[in-house]
């Protein structure tokens, strides 16, 4: 099915994330425990779209520190980008109120009130900057968590989903509204344990009760290939906020997800956003707090107009 003509900016990170599946590498799966991508400057998560691509770029090039600058952040907070390192482009929107009847350009997004206009910048590892030594160290810490493995219940608890453990297979039932997962004792391991439990309660999360997403699909359709996408991408992003290793269950749905990427450039953009939302609503209000660089007693960052970010 050919593509939609889009911009070269979707189809620049949707081939990015294509050609990482067609080599075997599964973006969002770590066989070790890591931290998610954070700006060092002012300690906030990147989300979405931007998190997964943040994470490709680390694990293709192997950086284990999770803060990231851009150039003039970077000389802002006393460093340097290195000569010839090249950045990781991230996807942000800038906001202005909508016109009566306006309808979406390829680089859009409108809801009742306002526009959404896609735009890019270019950020760098902490690995990629001199001078920051401190800030290194600080962000190369953040991926060690005393006990992963009752942070991770403690989030499973927390988000309120009915979880039965019975049978051999895991599955969400949205007639029942509830989670079946075999008995922990079947699980080879924690993180295998939690990774399922995690894909399940991303499931849960579209209940029309919830964020209301369409069960509808079946398998081999783009439907059920988007929403396994965003269930795999919400628990990849819920294990790594607790601390485990990214157990995927993807092998099955790679096929899948090669045609709906292939025939929608913008589906990735889509999963991650909803997978972030599916994320964020299991984890409710608790994230663990990270100290901005202003705290950590580099020079104050200048105030700047938020952006709003995809994802």
């Amino acid at each position: 099915m050919p593509r939609k003509t889009e911009g070269p900016r979707y189809l620049e990170v949707t081939d990015r994330i294509v050609e990482a599946l067609k080599n075997g590498v599964v973006p969002w799966e770590r066989p070790w425990a890591s931290a998610a991508p954070r700006n060092a400057e002012s300690g906030r998560r990147y989300r979405g779209i931007n998190r997964l691509l943040l994470e490709l770029t680390a694990l293709e090039r192997g950086y284990e520190c999770s803060g990231w600058l851009t150039y003039s952040a970077a000389k802002r907070l006393g460093g340097h980008v290195r000569r010839g390192e090249s950045g990781t482009m991230v996807i942000f929107y800038e906001r202005r109120p909508k016109r009566p009847s306006e309808e979406p350009s390829w680089d859009q997004e409108v809801d009742q009130e306002f526009v959404y206009l896609a735009r890019h910048h270019w950020v760098f590892s902490l690995h990629q900057v001199e001078g920051l030594d401190g800030l290194r160290e600080h962000f190369g810490r953040m991926s060690f968590v005393a006990d992963p493995d009752g942070r991770a219940e403690q989030i499973i608890q927390r988000c309120g989903a009915t979880i039965i453990h019975a049978g051999d297979r895991a599955a969400y039932a949205p007639e029942e509204d509830c989670i079946y997962l075999p008995p922990r004792a079947q699980f080879v391991s924690a993180p295998g344990y939690y990774a399922t439990a995690f894909h399940e309660a991303a499931h849960w999360t579209g209940h029309p009760t919830r964020l209301h997403r369409n069960f509808e699909g079946r398998f081999g359709d783009p439907a059920y290939a988007a929403e396994e996408l965003i269930a795999e991408l919400a628990s990849a992003f819920l294990c790594t906020d607790a601390g485990l290793e990214t157990v995927s269950q993807s092998a099955s749905y790679i096929e899948s997800w090669l045609r709906l990427l292939d025939g929608d450039c913008r589906a990735v953009f889509t999963a991650a956003k909803e997978a972030q939302l599916a994320a964020d609503f299991v984890l409710g209000e608790w994230e663990p707090e990270v100290r901005p660089a202003t705290e950590l007693g580099v020079e104050e960052a200048s105030k700047r107009t938020e952006l709003v970010c995809l994802g």
